[in-house]
C-alpha cells in the first residue's frame, strides 16, 4: 500500500493554480460556504493526526495539496449537506479518477478515526481566519 506521504502525490505539480482550482470546486460542488470552511478543519486534522500504526505523517506539498483538499471537501460536503453529488461526479469536478478519490476519502476517514464533526468554536476560528486572509466574501462569490 502507498504511504500517506505518497498516496496523494501527483506526478508533477498540477498546472492549475490552487486558487483557481478551489474556485472551480466551489463553483461546481454547488454547496454552502460552510463546506469549504469545514474542509479546512478536516484537512488540518488529517495533517496533524498522530498515528500509532507507524504510518507516515502527511505533509502539504505543491504535488498533493489539490488532492488533499478535494478529498477533505468530499468528506465535508457529505457530512454538512443534505444532498451531495455522487463520488463519480465529485471526482470529475476535481479532476481525479473515481477509484483514486474513493481511496483518498477512505484513507482520510480512517486517519481521522471518522471524526469529521466540526465544533462551533472550530468553525468560527477557521471562518474568521479564512475571511481575514482571503477576503472570504470576495473569494467565494458565486458567478450566478
Amino acid at each position: 500500500t502507498a504511504s500517506g506521504c505518497r498516496l496523494f502525490d501527483s506526478e508533477g505539480v498540477p498546472g492549475i493554480p490552487l486558487r483557481t482550482y478551489l474556485r472551480r470546486l466551489y463553483r461546481d460542488f454547488r454547496c454552502s460556504d460552510s463546506v469549504f470552511v469545514c474542509a479546512l478543519v478536516i484537512l488540518d486534522r488529517s495533517l496533524e493526526a498522530k498515528l500509532t500504526d507507524g504510518s507516515e505523517t502527511l505533509e502539504l506539498t505543491p504535488r498533493n495539496v489539490h488532492r488533499l483538499f478535494l478529498s477533505s471537501a468530499v468528506i465535508s460536503v457529505k457530512f454538512c449537506e443534505d444532498l451531495a453529488w455522487r463520488n463519480s461526479q465529485l471526482a470529475k469536478i476535481g479532476g481525479a479518477k473515481l477509484q483514486e478519490l474513493n481511496t483518498y476519502e477512505a484513507f482520510l476517514l480512517e486517519r481521522l478515526g471518522f471524526r469529521v464533526n466540526v465544533s462551533e468554536e472550530e468553525y468560527k476560528l477557521y471562518h474568521s481566519s479564512v475571511a481575514a486572509k482571503a477576503s472570504l466574501p470576495t473569494f467565494f462569490t458565486r458567478p450566478y
